[in-house]
């Protein structure tokens, strides 16, 4: 039980200490109102319901190459998202580079690491 979630007036709690990014563990709550239970929430899995923001992308070309750097959104409490990502079994963080334009230099390039060099 955490104490910060207890007897409150607001609609939301932040449970994120709680609830560890564990890639096969779904999670419920219960609505308590004067120690009666009014409700339970729906299943919860950190790692499928959690929806990120998108990256930062900073470009840097030279005359043959392109080289493109991503910066992902902090997860919660500060860490990295890859390595929440990629310390939990059977999950992995996967970047995919897609350039249309021009024609003649479209290509699709998948990574999982965050930066790309295309040549």
């Amino acid at each position: 039980k955490k104490m910060e979630c207890q007897n409150i007036t607001s609609l939301s709690c932040d449970l994120t200490a709680e609830t560890p990014s564990v890639y096969d563990v779904y999670y419920k709550a219960k609505v308590m109102v004067n120690g009666s239970c009014h409700g339970i929430t729906t299943s919860f899995n950190p790692l499928r319901n959690t929806v990120f923001g998108p990256p930062v992308l900073s470009i840097r070309t030279t005359a043959s190459s392109l080289h493109v750097n991503i910066t992902v959104p902090k997860g919660p409490n500060g860490k990295s998202i890859p390595n929440i990502i990629n310390s939990t079994k059977n999950a992995v963080l996967e970047y995919t580079l897609k350039i249309t334009r021009p024609q003649w230099a479209a290509q699709v390039s998948k990574m999982i690491i965050t930066n790309f060099m295309l040549e």
